[in-house]
């Protein structure tokens, strides 16, 4: 009687290592997923975001430019008027 009672303990605790050991890989698998899945929006994110700021700065760059180019025209022309007076 002992004998039988102590296979099924051996052959239960057998099994629950195997379910522990496939438990733990679930258990990696649901924590990695996700977090690889935010790491990898968080960089795209803030790729697109840096892309964003770079456009804007050119675009500002552009204007200032041409306001510089205006500025310029402008005051060339109040230097012809105040040359002829």
């Amino acid at each position: 009687m002992l004998g039988a009672s102590w296979t099924v303990f051996a052959h239960a605790f057998r099994y629950s290592e195997r379910r522990d050991a496939r438990s733990n890989e679930q258990l990696y698998l649901v924590i990695g997923i996700p977090l690889a899945l935010n790491v990898l929006l968080y960089l795209a994110f803030t790729a697109n975001v840096n892309q964003r700021f770079a456009d804007f700065q050119r675009a500002m760059d552009a204007r200032f430019v041409d306001l510089k180019d205006t500025w310029r025209s402008e005051l060339k022309r109040v230097e012809e008027v105040l040359e002829r007076a």
